[in-house]
């Protein structure tokens, strides 16, 4: 969900980004990790 309270800057958008990436690769990396502890 986006909440867009007022125009932020493009290096703001980039970092928001680049956050995103690192949290979703991280929760994969975990997932994967506990995956394989079970099998």
């Amino acid at each position: 969900m986006l909440f867009a309270v007022e125009p932020t800057p493009g290096w703001v958008r980039a970092i928001q980004a680049l956050f995103g990436m690192l949290l979703a690769g991280w929760a994969t990396q975990r997932a994967t990790a506990m995956l394989r502890r079970t099998a």
